[in-house]
Parts: C-alpha cells; sequence; structure tokens
C-alpha cells in the first residue's frame, strides 16, 4: 500500500515535469512564430513600401485586363485613384488595342515579355510611350499578369529627335564631322567619306595625315585645326582638295571649337561645303568682267577716236581749203618764194593731221567688228543668267526667260550678243532695292521680220529727266568707280550693228523695260536709234 503512494508521488512528479518542459516547447514555438510574424510583418510592410515608392509602374491583373492591385506609379500613369483601382481595364489604355494582343501572344509562346513598347493613354487623354516587362503567373488559383511599366515618353522624344538629326546630318550634301583634340575624326556623315573616297573605318579614328592624297592639304587641315584649339575662335578656309577619284575640287569649311563644362576646348565640329561650282562661276564671271573692261576701254577709245577724228575733220578741210586759196592767190601776184615756200609746209602739216584723223576713225570702226553669224538667243541669255545667278541671289531678283525657245536664230556677232545682254541684265540687277519678289523677265517675240526683246525688271525705274541721256557715252547713275557709263551706250552700238533699235520705258519706283528690236536675218550697220518711249 505505500509502496504503491510512492509509485504515485512519483508519477505525478514526473508528469509535472514533462508537462512544464511541453509548456516551455510550447512557449518557445509560439515565441518563434510571433517573431516570424513580426518579421514577415515587417518584410510585407518593406515590399509594399518598395512597390509603392517604386519609380516604374507595377501592377497585377487578370488576362482579360482587370487590375487586381496596383502601385502608385501604375495608377498616375493611367489616371486613377485607388479608390477607383476597380473600374480600370488595361483594355482600355491601349492607344492601339492589336498591341495588347500582339503582347498576349507572345506571353503564350515565351511566358514573359520584355522591353515591349506600346502607346498607353491616360484618363485624361493624353497619349505616353511605355516600355514594358510582362510575367504569367498563378496567383490564388487563376492566371495572372505581373506588369512593370516604365514611362520613356521623353527618351522617346528624345530618340526621335536624335533620328531627325541623323536624317538632317546624313541628308546634307555638305561633309559635316566631329574631332577630337588630336584632329582624329570621332563622327562623320556619309558625304565625309565620299569626299575622301574611303569606307567609314578607314576615316573614323585617323587624322588628315592619315587619310588625305595631298599631304601639302592634309598639313594645312591640320594647321587649321589647331589654331581653332589654341585660340577657341571659329576658323573659315576656302581651299582645294584632292578628292576620290584625284579629283581636284574647292570646299569652304568652317570649323567651331567644342568646349568642355569648364570651357575647355576638347575638340572641334566642321562642315565642309563644295564650292567648286561656285568658284568657277566666279572665276567665270571675273573673266569675262575683265573682257567687258577690255571691250568697254576699247569702246572708250574708239568713241573718243570717232569723236576726234569727227571734231577735227571740219577745221582742217578749213584750214587746207584756206591754204589752197591762199596760194591760188599768191600764183598769181609776186611774193617771195619762202612765203610760198611756208603755205606749202603748212598745207602739208594739214594733210598729215587730217591723215591722224582718219587713222582715228578706222580704229574706232576696227574696235567695233567682230564676226558675224547664226546665234542662238536662248543659249546666250542662259549663259549670262548663269553667270549673274549669284549676284542676283544676293538682291533677292529671280531672273527668268519667257518665249526664248521659240525664237529663230539671228545673223549678228555672238560675243555682240552675249555683251548686249549681259549688259542689260546686269543694270536690271543693279536696279534692284534688295526687296524680296524681285525678278527680271527676259521675254521674246517674233514681229514678222524682226526679234523683239524685253528686258523687264520691277526694280526702282529711272527718274524722267535721265530717259534721253541713258544711252550716252559715260553717263552713268552709278558711282563712278564703279561703273565706266559705257555699258548702255555699247548696247545701243551693238544693236544698230545688227540693224536694230533699242529704247527704254520706265516708271520710278515701278521698275523698267528696255526694248531691243532686231531683224532676224541681220542688218546693215547704221546709226542706232535710241530714245525713251
Amino acid at each position: 500500500m505505500g509502496v504503491d503512494r510512492g509509485a504515485e508521488a512519483y508519477d505525478k512528479r514526473t508528469s509535472k515535469a514533462e508537462l512544464l518542459k511541453q509548456l516551455g516547447i510550447l512557449r518557445s514555438r509560439v515565441a518563434e512564430l510571433e517573431q516570424a510574424e513580426r518579421t514577415a510583418r515587417e518584410a510585407k510592410l518593406r515590399w509594399e513600401a518598395l512597390l509603392q515608392n517604386a519609380p516604374v509602374g507595377i501592377g497585377l491583373a487578370t488576362r482579360q485586363g482587370q487590375i487586381i492591385q496596383a502601385n502608385d506609379a501604375m495608377l498616375r500613369m493611367i489616371g486613377y485613384s485607388r479608390a477607383e483601382m476597380g473600374q480600370i481595364n488595361l483594355k482600355d489604355a491601349y492607344q492601339d488595342p492589336s498591341r495588347r494582343e500582339q503582347l498576349l501572344k507572345q506571353l503564350e509562346t515565351y511566358g514573359f515579355v520584355t522591353d515591349f513598347d506600346a502607346v498607353l493613354q491616360c484618363r485624361c487623354g493624353s497619349l505616353y510611350h511605355a516600355s514594358l516587362a510582362v510575367r504569367q503567373l498563378a496567383f490564388n488559383g487563376q492566371d495572372m499578369l505581373l506588369t512593370s511599366a516604365t514611362d520613356v515618353t521623353r527618351r522617346k522624344v528624345a530618340e526621335e529627335e536624335v533620328k531627325s538629326y541623323q536624317f538632317i546630318v546624313e541628308s546634307a550634301q555638305d561633309a559635316i564631322f566631329l574631332k577630337d583634340a588630336q584632329s582624329r575624326y570621332l563622327i562623320a556623315n556619309q558625304k565625309t567619306f565620299e569626299v575622301f573616297g574611303l569606307p567609314a573605318e578607314q576615316v573614323l579614328g585617323k587624322n588628315d595625315r592619315e587619310i588625305m592624297r595631298d599631304a601639302k592639304t592634309a598639313e594645312e587641315n591640320m594647321r587649321a585645326d589647331n589654331l581653332v584649339f589654341t585660340t577657341a575662335q571659329p576658323l573659315e578656309t576656302t581651299k582645294r582638295m584632292v578628292c576620290a577619284g584625284d579629283e581636284e575640287r574647292w570646299f569652304q569649311t568652317v570649323k567651331v571649337p567644342r568646349l568642355d563644362g569648364e570651357g575647355n576646348v576638347i575638340g572641334l565640329v566642321g562642315i565642309a561645303r563644295d564650292v567648286t561650282s561656285a568658284k568657277r562661276a566666279n572665276d567665270e564671271l571675273a573673266m569675262y568682267h575683265a573682257r567687258r573692261a577690255e571691250s568697254e576701254r576699247l569702246a572708250s577709245l574708239g568713241t573718243l577716236s570717232a569723236t576726234l577724228a569727227h571734231q577735227l575733220a571740219q577745221p582742217l578741210t578749213v584750214i587746207r581749203m584756206s591754204l589752197e586759196n591762199t596760194l591760188a592767190t599768191l600764183d598769181r601776184t609776186s611774193v617771195p618764194g619762202g612765203v610760198i615756200e611756208e603755205l606749202n609746209a603748212g598745207l602739208r602739216g594739214v594733210a598729215n593731221a587730217a591723215g591722224i584723223a582718219d587713222r582715228f576713225r578706222r580704229f574706232a570702226r576696227k574696235s567695233s567688228e567682230g564676226s558675224r553669224g547664226e546665234v542662238n538667243l536662248q543659249s546666250i541669255a542662259e549663259g549670262v543668267i548663269r553667270l549673274l545667278d549669284e549676284r542676283a541671289w544676293r538682291v533677292h531678283t529671280v531672273v527668268r526667260l519667257e518665249g526664248m525657245e521659240t525664237l529663230p536664230p539671228v545673223h549678228a556677232s555672238e560675243t555682240d550678243m552675249e555683251q548686249l545682254f549681259f549688259v542689260l541684265v546686269e543694270n536690271a540687277i543693279d536696279a534692284a532695292d534688295g526687296k524680296k519678289n524681285q525678278q527680271i523677265v527676259i521675254r521674246g517675240t517674233v514681229q514678222g521680220e524682226d526679234i523683239e526683246l524685253r528686258f523687264t525688271d520691277n526694280g526702282c525705274g529711272i527718274a524722267p529727266e535721265n530717259l534721253d541721256k541713258l544711252f550716252e557715252a559715260f553717263f552713268t547713275t552709278k558711282s563712278q568707280n564703279r561703273r565706266t557709263g559705257l555699258g548702255l551706250c555699247i548696247a545701243r552700238d551693238i544693236v544698230a550693228r545688227a540693224g536694230g533699235r533699242i529704247w527704254v520705258e520706265s516708271q520710278p519706283g515701278e521698275g523698267s523695260i528696255f526694248y531691243v528690236a532686231m531683224p532676224i536675218r541681220g542688218g546693215v550697220e547704221s546709226e542706232g536709234e535710241s530714245h525713251g518711249r
């Protein structure tokens, strides 16, 4: 009986100890669970904070487009509040619904999609570019789409601007390039490579010494680069260059220094324009001006010679006749022989002076002679326009032809016709007042057996008091150091030699019309008729 009570007491003590042990284990387990719960809750809060503060939009939606969860960035992008989230369907956010269909097809194939570009529409109606990353996953037994969206509108705009600039640069007919401080080409457009006749890989990363065929030009370019680097100032040059196929061409180049944030020169930007055609035209124009100046000098001498011969002819004739009459009278009287000898010497001197005057007259005639033949006036007009085109452009003037293609060839001096057109077109350009929409029209018509040319301008016009003097030698309304005053005088003489006439109509402030009428088959040289009509 006592043994049983002892065993019973022992069992109670053992059960109590086991119970306390189990209770301790339970408490420890509860503490672990509480800690795990706290950790999970903190992790949830951290992830929620991370999710809500993420700079990109993040959302969970069904395949049908119904949003289940979204962060603030996503809600801002689509323009809804969190309370309105249940009203949102992503199908409505796509500007082009077919883009969402393409997205879903890619998801079916790959299970995820990255860098998917789409144009989305905000609730307010504004559009923006978004880059989407979408993964398909199971959530609560349903197929869901986890999406992150980044607004890349600014990047897209910047990319489009870059593309526009690239298009402009690549479309330019000028060579455009970027060099570093060692004169190595970093970037260049296609025109630059065409000028060198080399592919991009043989140009980029190299300097002109390594690229150019002409060592002298390469050294000049390097010196010009160095001048830009040392002065930090733009530089403009015009020089000859040997291009692809050993063709020599002229380029006008502008180089501008590139500066870093502290104002240090780190390279240059260059633009080189092919001005070969313009230079040739300028050289040709300069040569033509030189020939014209020589012609005007000859014409001036011819005019002076003719005038001098004409003015001397009459008094010399009077002196000769007076001397001859005096000698005839003295033959009937008795006078010392020395007087007769002196008078005969005077008569010989008069004859000598008359011979000199005649030579002046022949010189004047010779200075205006030229070979004659069939002349295409349209071709002459087009050539003169090419010569004066840049000068006309500078004063905002357009020169155009009307009806010249219908004119038959005229029998005249080609040089004379060229000079006639040059004088009248240049005169019209000089009349331009620099305003926009100035024009010169050269119109040709056939009037019976004659050709009529009209040189019409809407320039400053001619004062009425100058009309009658316009074709006189040495008369000019321009600065004396710019004009000789022989241009229109020569034009009158040229038309006269062709058997025609020239006249002008003008209104001050409205413009002028110079008329030229010439026979198609040419005419006998005569005194030209010129007047205001």
